[in-house]
């Protein structure tokens, strides 16, 4: 199944999906939306109407396609750094890259 269909198929065939089924959707809850949104570190662009937050089904679909690798924190390992020196960049834009 595309994930266009599944995006589809639990917004109960909405293209406009509300952000509390966004939310159910991507498995995170409502709030940190809205926090991300306030902060401006949110990735898709919302669609307002009358206060009411929606996004479009197809944005959903696409952000879901794309795996989240969440970034490393700490200190950067000897392989890191070598890594990003080599490709010329720092560790921090290494690790956002995926460089892994």
């Amino acid at each position: 199944m595309d994930t266009l269909e599944m995006v589809l198929r639990l917004s109960h065939g909405a293209y406009r999906v509300p952000l509390c089924t966004s939310a159910k959707i991507l498995g995170i809850a409502p709030r940190t939306i809205y926090n991300r949104l306030s902060l401006g570190k949110w990735p898709l662009v919302p669609l307002r109407d009358n206060g009411r937050v929606f996004f479009s089904a197809y944005d959903l679909a696409e952000m879901i396609k794309v795996p989240q690798i969440p970034a490393r924190r700490g200190a950067p390992r000897k392989s890191e750094s070598v890594k990003a020196a080599q490709a010329g960049v720092t560790v921090a834009e290494w690790r956002r890259g995926g460089g892994r």
